[in-house]
């Protein structure tokens, strides 16, 4: 079984995540990365 950590994050930094977050997503809905591969790579830090 996987420990959960619980973090919390100043205003600005999960800001920060979050259009980070958008501007992939935008990304992927105009093509200029490829969803699969982009979850591709973020499953190969687990």
């Amino acid at each position: 079984m996987k420990d959960v950590v619980m973090a919390t994050l100043p205003n600005n930094e999960l800001n920060r995540l979050i259009k980070i977050e958008l501007t992939v997503q935008t990304m992927i809905e105009q093509g200029l990365i490829d969803e699969e591969q982009f979850n591709e790579i973020m499953n190969e830090e687990d």
